[in-house]
């Protein structure tokens, strides 16, 4: 589904008054477009309607409060951790690249974060997948074989054993 299709029914999960059901849209397009800002506001504003200040603060932290909602909220979001770097930065968990926010307040907040915590900007890269190496697929290739013809020896042996079994049994 295209991202402006669901954010499409975002909104209209929202005029229904089915927030969880934005909400739960809103987590998926964010694990499929991480450096999405917009995903994120409107992410802090559906956990703000379902009376989750903390939630909406993690959202909403990495955009500059231009409401007294957003203010209160990343506060809150602040006062969860006391403050800490380290686990506000795991929290928010942007894995958008640092790159795909350049010059905006979400970077600078970003790398005030990451340097406060001692992190290196390299964690606010998307996590791709690890492939698998050619030894790796060539160890699993051959393990898969070993297994099928095991498979295949074992079910030929009890076949005639069987066979064996039922010529000896009418004898």
């Amino acid at each position: 589904m295209a991202l402006a299709e669901t954010l499409g029914r975002v909104e209209a999960d929202i005029e229904r008054g089915d927030l969880g059901k934005a909400r739960d849209r809103l987590l998926g397009l964010l694990r499929t477009y991480p450096a999405n800002l917009y995903v994120r506001d409107r992410l802090g504003e559906v956990y703000w309607r379902l009376q989750y200040p903390e939630l909406a603060g993690r959202y909403w932290y990495l955009f500059e409060p231009v409401t007294p909602e957003m203010e209160r909220a990343c506060a809150a979001f602040e006062r969860k951790f006391a403050a800490d770097a380290r686990p506000m930065l795991a929290e928010i968990s942007y894995r958008g690249g640092i790159d795909a926010i350049a010059g905006s307040f979400a970077e600078r907040r970003l790398r005030e974060l990451a340097a406060a915590a001692g992190a290196d900007l390299r964690c606010l890269e998307p996590r791709t997948r690890r492939r698998r190496t050619e030894r790796e697929a060539v160890i699993g290739g051959a393990a898969f074989l070993i297994i099928a013809t095991c498979m295949l020896v074992f079910s030929l042996v009890g076949i005639v054993v069987t066979l064996q079994w039922l010529f000896h049994a009418f004898d």
